[in-house]
């Protein structure tokens, strides 16, 4: 923008990790999400409701379910995720989940029909992450901190957690990282 151009201030609202990989932050000020304006740059996912420049990071989602969940249930929780958040399919670059899910074919046929690449995760990579994740049962059945909310993280670039977990027909979690 010509203010960038012409060497004055220009106010960023994003995640710390993602300002912090700017290069050149010369003319560059970190503000939180609550203090934007028409004047500022959003770096999100998310919508703003101003009108202003936004720049939309890829979302990474970390997608745990209960074994044996059928394809249906992860396409309809992916469904409702996006629609909770109001982002789109083309917003999201991969999906990820905990190495223990790698045979799980409603998993595997949801990847393979929406042409997501998947990662898989194994338990001393999760475990590694020092993140305060939301409760997990993949805690008592896999001795790991969580499943959604790590693999995110980890298929991530950015490593910023901006959806917390969310829970799906009592079997399919799913989390998003940037």
């Amino acid at each position: 923008s010509n203010t960038l151009l012409n060497g004055k201030e220009v106010e960023v609202a994003t995640y710390k990790n993602i300002f912090d990989s700017i290069e050149n932050k010369k003319n560059l000020k970190l503000i939180p999400f609550e203090e934007v304006t028409e004047k500022s740059v959003l770096i999100s996912p998310f919508e703003s409701d101003k009108d202003l420049l936004t720049l939309k990071p890829p979302l990474h989602l970390g997608i745990g379910c209960n074994k044996g969940v059928d394809f249906e249930t992860i396409e309809r929780s992916f469904e409702l995720f996006l629609d909770k958040f109001s982002l789109k399919r083309d917003q999201i670059k991969n999906i990820a989940s905990f190495e223990a899910k790698r045979d799980e074919k409603g998993l595997l046929e949801f990847a393979k029909r929406y042409d997501f690449e998947i990662k898989f995760f194994t338990k001393e990579e999760i475990n590694l992450l020092t993140y305060n994740f939301s409760f997990s049962f993949a805690k008592k059945y896999f001795d790991i901190k969580g499943v959604a909310e790590p693999a995110a993280l980890l298929a991530s670039r950015y490593r910023e957690l901006v959806i917390k977990k969310e829970v799906f027909f009592k079997s399919v979690t799913i989390a998003g990282a940037v």
